[in-house]
């Protein structure tokens, strides 16, 4: 296998594969997956009992104070014992959420608290609902048949943890939205979109997606950074760019984002060397202690935290081991099961996950002789991503001697598992065998209709007794 670089696919993306053959099936088709998926985020956004979904209630109290002002609000006591802070931090999803749920006390004014959270989680269904379709339109640049443009979003869809987030009020869905997005923008501008159009879109998106969690920033870092290059790359073929009226407006979005950027992360880091200043940084000891993830750390962090060098030479696990041995396992029990205030954990279905994702390997170097030019720069993004992924769970390993606590999420990935996705269709689509490959697409459809939603009609009441009101 080897990889094929950064150029320019010179043709229209919406008829073609990359191939240059006429792409099968109708635009209509991802009604298929749509609908069901829709249908079954709304059945959890309605059942769903409160205090199960993570950070749940910070997130709908977040949203009720900025409801209070159309601006910026502060902080008060009640939002500190979140362990969260409105100074200095991301405010995209709370701002634009408090705008909705405004919208619906104005429309009902005797609104209930509940029936605020449930409209808030069905906001949430619809974010990952467009997470899904960006993916759709994703799979279209890159494959032919009907088949391989439907299995990524359908991947997605069936991945339990998606699915449960999707139907309760997170900022994760936005933030998982804007990273679809921003991949289609760029495949779209590789394949021959408007340069101008498609560079505003995309980086326009990245940005306003650094203003709804902070961990979108690495994203943000390796998008901008694959642009650069392949603009450079590709400079000759560019040619002059007519901006016009869309254009105008997509520029003032851009460079709106990235007054807000500069404005948060720009002077975090100039003042307090941080992408997201510590508590401690903005208020008294007394406020602080507040937190409960300062709390946390008294309770169980390690005080003089070790460096990676210190703590191996002190029988600590190296990093190759904890990726084979932990995370691996941590990251596939919290994706493809459910991390929360309540969790379900597969483990009788975490080894046949493992060996799924082996498989893919070896059969993606068995097969696929070549990567072509798209896949490349999404393959880099998602690779990077993970990587900082990884390197800040081990950060956080350290800080409380590999509890297994903190930010050990698989939710932190779904921005770039939609790129994993269509590398699992790849590969499928790649074995020259018929047979074989039937096979493989046979069992994955079945590996992920059973461990995804289904389950929770399955097994509401045995796995999942206590979650759900019917």
């Amino acid at each position: 296998m080897r990889f094929a670089g950064f150029d320019l696919v010179e043709r229209e993306p919406d008829s073609s594969d990359v191939s240059g053959s006429v792409a099968q099936g109708s635009p209509w088709q991802i009604l298929l997956i749509l609908a069901p998926f829709l249908v079954v985020s709304l059945w959890v956004a309605k059942s769903l009992g409160l205090g199960i979904a993570p950070d749940e209630p910070a997130h709908f109290l977040f949203i009720k104070h900025y409801a209070s002002t159309l601006g910026f609000p502060q902080d008060t006591l009640e939002t500190m014992r979140t362990g969260w802070y409105v100074h200095q931090n991301p405010f995209l999803y709370y701002w634009f959420n408090a705008r909705v749920y405004a919208l619906a006390k104005i429309v009902v004014p005797n609104l209930t608290d509940h029936q605020s959270l449930v409209i808030m989680r069905a906001v949430s269904a619809l974010y990952s609902t467009g997470t899904l379709f960006f993916l759709y339109k994703t799979a279209r640049l890159l494959f032919r048949k009907t088949w391989q443009q439907l299995l990524p979003p359908f991947l997605l869809a069936n991945t339990l943890m998606f699915s449960f987030i999707s139907g309760a009020v997170s900022y994760d869905n936005l933030a998982n939205l804007f990273a679809a997005a921003a991949i289609y923008f760029l495949t779209r501008l590789m394949y021959g979109g408007s340069y101008a159009r498609y560079s505003l879109l995309f980086l326009g998106t990245l940005l306003w997606g650094n203003l709804i969690k902070y961990p979108m920033t690495p994203l943000a870092f390796i998008g901008v950074a694959v642009w650069i290059a392949w603009s450079i790359k590709q400079r000759k073929l560019i040619g002059p760019q007519k901006l016009g009226f869309a254009n105008i407006v997509l520029v003032l979005v851009v460079a709106v984002g990235l007054a807000y950027n500069a404005g948060i992360y720009g002077q975090n880091i100039l003042r307090f060397q941080a992408l997201t200043p510590a508590c401690n940084q903005l208020y008294e000891p007394q406020q602080c202690a507040l937190s409960p993830f300062q709390q946390r750390w008294e309770a169980w962090g390690v005080k003089d935290k070790p460096t990676l060098i210190e703590s191996v030479r002190a029988g600590g696990p190296n990093p190759i081991g904890y990726f084979f041995d932990d995370w691996i396992n941590l990251m596939l029990k919290s994706i493809y099961g459910i991390l929360a205030h309540k969790n379900y954990e597969p483990t009788q279905m975490i080894p046949f996950l493992r060996l799924f994702w082996l498989a893919i390997l070896f059969l993606g170097f068995r097969y696929i002789r070549q990567v072509d030019k798209t896949y490349f720069p999404l393959f880099l993004i998602m690779f990077f991503y993970l990587a900082v992924v990884f390197a800040n769970n081990v950060n956080t390993e350290l800080a409380y001697n590999y509890a297994h606590t903190g930010g050990l999420q698989g939710r932190y990935l779904f921005p770039v598992l939609g790129i994993a996705y269509l590398g699992v269709t790849k590969v499928i689509e790649s074995i020259n065998h018929r047979a074989l490959r039937a096979l493989v697409l046979a069992v994955t459809l079945a590996l992920f209709i059973y461990s995804g939603p289904l389950k929770f009609a399955l097994y509401w009441d045995n796995l999942f007794t206590g979650w759900f009101t019917l």
